[in-house]
């Protein structure tokens, strides 16, 4: 028999959606990332250690479990860089996790933006479900162009890929304070340098790149 002549069946097995949509969360569980931060599933019953900063995360069909090794750069350098009474713009909020870290790392006011409709409600009800409604704004947004064209932030973080993050890099600006904090991340090795001329020739000064496998996040200063 030829290749074309080999006889196979065809067939197909039913699955319960609830089963498809609940099996993934067998392996999600509580993690550790940054000094302080521990995200918890809140299908999960968690005991809270002393001093210990916990996001309860239900991340439904939106990216964001805290896994990644961008997501926990990204912390590392919010739990660096942020002070009480700043505002934070997070371009690309996923699950809502880089947004509620900075709400309870003493943001006062954060703008949590994604194109991902579905994104923005998980945020939203991320952000309620940890105490943060008040503070955490969440837009459907294509980059920043949703924020107010006034709005000059203190941190701009972005945890996305490389293509995008050159693309905001001379947006951002427009929304940061002089001497304000760009953080971005989702970036691989192959691309660091690529960003960081694009970031330099936008004005920032790169003071810090964080390194987990193939992955590297920037922490940058603009100089306005």
């Amino acid at each position: 028999l030829t290749a074309l002549q080999i006889p196979f069946e065809l067939g197909s097995k039913g699955v319960h959606e609830e089963d498809w949509a609940n099996e993934w969360k067998k392996y999600f569980k509580p993690i550790h990332i940054g000094n302080r931060l521990a995200v918890v599933p809140s299908w999960e019953n968690y005991q809270k250690k002393d001093g210990e900063i916990v996001l309860t995360i239900d991340p439904g069909m939106a990216f964001g479990t805290g896994n990644h090794e961008t997501t926990k750069m990204c912390v590392h350098l919010l739990e660096e860089y942020i002070e009480p009474g700043m505002q934070v713009i997070d371009a690309g909020c996923g699950s809502g996790i880089l947004s509620i870290s900075s709400a309870k790392l003493g943001a006062q006011k954060v703008y949590a933006l994604d194109l991902d409709p579905v994104a923005v409600q998980v945020t939203a009800e991320n952000a309620r479900g940890n105490g943060c409604g008040d503070m955490i704004e969440v837009k459907k947004s294509d980059l920043l162009s949703a924020l107010p064209t006034d709005l000059k932030a203190d941190i701009v973080v972005a945890n996305i890929i490389a293509d995008v993050v050159i693309k905001l890099n001379g947006i951002a600006k427009n929304y940061m304070k002089p001497g304000g904090m760009y953080i971005c991340s989702g970036i691989i090795d192959a691309r660091v340098d690529e960003v960081r001329a694009s970031l330099e020739q936008e004005g920032y000064r790169v003071i810090q790149i964080l390194e987990d496998g193939e992955w590297r996040a920037l922490a940058c200063k603009y100089r306005g």
